[in-house]
């Protein structure tokens, strides 16, 4: 597996349940990473395109949050300095964001967002959180702060 497979299963299982979930049809991908020539990153660079910004967007507000988005990362893989400060910028403009590890993790955090209720014991909105595995997850999640503000 890679983090390209996961995040593929992710937008597959997304097609599957977008009936359930009108939401989904919104939910997106910014192909910031990979390997390219030098001059289509040149390009791209003047397009706007800028490093850091997370993987996954889903501009739907509930609850506390303005939206939420999902940096997918697999194995060892960290957050980089540019992931961590626009991270840091999107919580204190109120996104909820996530850091998942793999396609279970980020459905999970999927489903606990579009099903947010206001009754709902959430993640503070001042934290991002780390997935790790779908076990990690729970309607009354204790994952693991990556930092606090």
């Amino acid at each position: 597996m890679t983090e390209h497979t996961e995040q593929k299963m992710l937008f597959e299982w997304t097609k599957m349940f977008s009936g359930r979930y009108p939401e989904l049809e919104l939910l997106f991908a910014v192909p910031n990473g990979g390997y390219r020539a030098k001059t289509t990153a040149v390009n791209l660079k003047q397009e706007g395109v800028k490093a850091g910004v997370p993987d996954i967007w889903l501009p739907v507000p509930r609850g506390l949050y303005c939206g939420l988005v999902i940096e997918m990362k697999y194995g060892r893989n960290t957050l980089e300095v540019s992931q961590k400060s626009w991270m840091t910028a999107l919580v204190d403009l109120g996104w909820s964001c996530h850091v998942c590890y793999c396609f279970e993790a980020a459905r999970m955090v999927l489903l606990w967002y579009l099903t947010y209720k206001s009754t709902m014991k959430v993640p503070p909105a001042n934290q991002l959180y780390r997935w790790m595995t779908e076990e990690d997850f729970t309607l009354e999640p204790k994952p693991e702060p990556m930092y606090r503000r």
